[in-house]
């Protein structure tokens, strides 16, 4: 393995989160931005990650997990 990176070996979506780390490191570096603001674009680019990993089918069978593990709806949460 090289280590070398061929971005026009990915995809779109992979392209777009490529794009918005090197803005994200851009920006952690510009005295401009304030600890907020650079919290905040880590905070979305986690959330875009984890959004990626998490939503497959594998993980699907636990999105009904009151049903899998008969687990009754609270009255009080209604």
């Amino acid at each position: 393995m090289s280590g070398t990176i061929h971005v026009d070996d990915l995809t779109d979506e992979e392209v777009s989160l490529v794009k918005g780390f090197v803005q994200l490191l851009r920006g952690r570096h510009s005295p401009s931005a304030s600890d907020a603001d650079r919290e905040g674009d880590w905070g979305h680019l986690a959330a875009a990650s984890f959004a990626e990993g998490w939503d497959n089918d594998q993980d699907a069978t636990y999105d009904n997990w009151r049903d899998r593990y008969a687990v009754p709806v609270r009255q009080d949460a209604i």
